[in-house]
């Protein structure tokens, strides 16, 4: 059930990338790595 919520919740971020935004690409892909990051050390 809560692997669902993260699921969803990845699909949403991603979603979210490809909207335009006042803030830069670059910062914003260097935010979601981090995350990535961090979501491959907690699952892994």
């Amino acid at each position: 059930m809560i692997q669902e919520h993260v699921a969803d919740a990845w699909k949403d971020v991603n979603e979210e990338m490809l909207k335009p935004t006042t803030i830069s690409m670059p910062l914003l892909e260097r935010v979601v790595n981090y995350l990535r990051a961090i979501h491959l050390s907690y699952k892994g």
